[in-house]
């Protein structure tokens, strides 16, 4: 098949990005065009492998206007070129993919991939809360939506969205072996995500805090965009909220090459975030045999399958309760719930099966 990629951007490795990449790289007998509407770094274009693939960036920018100035494009882009099916990601993506086979009349099967959940609409950028509003009238002109978490898929037809065929397809992971740890006097709990509202550091800073100031020998270790000891905003949380900073790590972008080592360096994992749809970092962290907190977004909970584990979003005292516990228990126990978390992930989150169900979804649209 010529299965032809519209995503938002290809300028940070994140959840919907990197799956992108696995499925291209997993489906070697199609062939991909990846097209970013604003553009593309190093640290994505480096997992995508082999030479089943293309990708163009549109250079758009990020206002709300980004999709309309998008279709000449694109359509310059695609100029006489042929595709079996369109696989759209992330609202504005879908937005544009929607926009673009009405406009055209095009009859190639077009399904939309919902990578995200709504618990915190009312925080989105602009740009995302027009094109939730706006896809509910466009989607009869998809084939088809493919969403990676089941709450995402609920919370989406609450909204609105209404279509015949919604399917879950949670994202899928190539699992290493579990890290070594090296031993340590101290404790490491980790977070990773970009610095962003809907990661909710605040939340995650005001719970940490009381646990630092009573612990001496526990750090904080963050990786993510943004998470750096030169960013104004996260040194001023970390003052806010009277973290120690000799007991906070700020690691900044790590790539995904080096998350193993990151994961490696921890006792425990804890996910802040107010908003959702899979959270890849909670099953990268599962499958390396760390023990757990998170907050009930997305479909978190049905991951972790442990709802001692589980705290609702912006409640730092409840969060930090929980961490207090985690943090608690002897290594030994710790040790014990991350290997069963593993377990959990490599039975349910495997690349293999994902790939399979998205070849034959767009299999199943295409004319006989």
């Amino acid at each position: 098949m010529r299965v032809l990629h519209i995503i938002n951007n290809l300028e940070d490795p994140a959840g919907a990005e990197q799956m992108l990449a696995r499925l291209v790289n997993r489906t070697p007998d199609h062939h991909h065009l990846v097209v970013s509407l604003l553009g593309a770094h190093s640290n994505v274009l480096e997992l995508l492998k082999g030479d089943n693939f293309e990708v163009r960036t549109l250079g758009c920018g990020r206002s709300g206007s980004a999709a309309l100035s998008a279709l000449p494009r694109l359509h310059r882009v695609l100029r006489g070129r042929k595709f079996d099916v369109v696989q759209g990601w992330l609202y504005v993506a879908n937005l544009v993919a929607c926009l673009y086979a009405r406009l055209t009349g095009s009859r190639v099967p077009l399904w939309l991939g919902v990578h995200h959940s709504l618990e915190a609409f009312e925080q989105e950028s602009r740009a995302t809360r027009f094109s939730i509003h706006a896809l509910r009238f466009l989607l009869p002109v998809a084939t088809g939506l493919i969403f990676c978490a089941e709450r995402s898929r609920d919370q989406h037809l609450a909204f609105g969205w209404r279509h015949p065929r919604c399917e879950v397809v949670p994202n899928g992971f190539l699992f290493p072996p579990p890290p070594a740890r090296p031993s340590s006097e101290h404790m490491a709990l980790g977070a990773a995500g970009r610095f962003h509202p809907a990661k909710d550091y605040p939340t995650l800073f005001e719970a940490v805090g009381p646990l630092l100031n009573r612990r001496s020998n526990l750090r904080l270790r963050l990786a993510g965009t943004e998470l750096t000891a030169d960013n104004p905003e996260v040194l001023a949380l970390i003052r806010e909220h009277r973290l120690p900073r000799e007991q906070v790590d700020l690691l900044g972008l790590v790539s995904p090459e080096a998350m193993s080592e990151f994961y490696g360096s921890l006792d425990a994992f804890v996910l802040s975030s107010r908003n959702e749809g899979l959270p890849s970092v909670l099953i990268e962290a599962m499958a390396a045999s760390l023990p757990c907190v998170s907050t009930d977004v997305g479909d978190a909970a049905l991951v972790l399958d442990r709802p001692e584990r589980i705290v609702p979003p912006r409640n730092p005292e409840q969060l930090s309760n929980a961490l207090e516990v985690l943090m608690s228990l002897s290594s030994r126990e710790r040790e014990r719930e991350g290997a069963l978390n593993r377990e959990r992930v490599l039975a349910h989150y495997s690349m293999a099966a994902a790939s399979d169900r998205y070849v034959k979804l767009w299999r199943s649209s295409l004319a006989p």
